[in-house]
């Protein structure tokens, strides 16, 4: 499979917001969003964030004319979190998992979080999704903390009919080891000083 995987823009803004919601329907857990009130499903909201590059990107796989996978970004505004950036959306249609596209979307963003020269940058990912666990773990990412009951136990039930899953869901909080992405901007400021 040759992997065609480039920045989304406001064009492709219609194919994003249909894998995104298959991504909703199809791992309803994987996500802290849901159909309902996901703002990525929102066409004004998806052209706003797809047109400012300085802040936010999101990459996708190409099959053909066909999105397969995709992955957000963003850089953080506050004063005092400009150093973090975190990944958002990560999804793969199944028939293209174990392929590289995962790997590919992931490379994609760690590079464009380079040019950001961010300190840190993280991610959240369920303890059920295994395979996503070991890839963000071989890109260089480690859990720094988990959060217990991550969904509320009320939208539990309802995805699972009325039936509390086993185990409940909890989100491991992964970021970047720091020779993925502090090391580069550490190195940029000291040759911007020397200057």
């Amino acid at each position: 499979m040759q992997l065609d995987i480039r920045t989304l823009g406001v064009k492709d803004a219609r194919l994003l917001i249909a894998l995104r919601r298959e991504a909703l329907e199809t791992e309803p857990l994987a996500f802290a969003a849901s159909p309902a009130d996901d703002v990525a499903l929102v066409m004004e909201s998806v052209h706003s964030f797809l047109e400012k590059p300085d802040t936010q990107a999101v990459y996708g796989s190409f099959d053909r004319a066909d999105l397969v996978g995709m992955i957000g970004l963003f850089k953080h505004t506050k004063m005092k979190q400009r150093h973090k950036a975190a990944i958002w959306g990560m999804y793969v249609q199944p028939g293209f998992r174990r392929r590289g596209v995962g790997r590919a979307l992931l490379a994609a963003a760690i590079d464009h979080a380079r040019t950001w020269s961010v300190d840190q940058l993280q991610l959240s990912v369920t303890e059920s999704a295994v395979a996503a666990k070991q890839l963000y773990e071989a890109a260089g990412f480690r859990a720094w903390g988990a959060e217990p009951r991550a969904a509320s136990a009320t939208v539990e039930r309802a995805l699972h009919g009325g039936a509390p899953p086993c185990p409940r869901p909890q989100q491991l909080r992964m970021k970047a080891a720091q020779q993925c992405v502090a090391a580069d901007a550490r190195e940029r400021r000291a040759a911007e000083r020397e200057r």
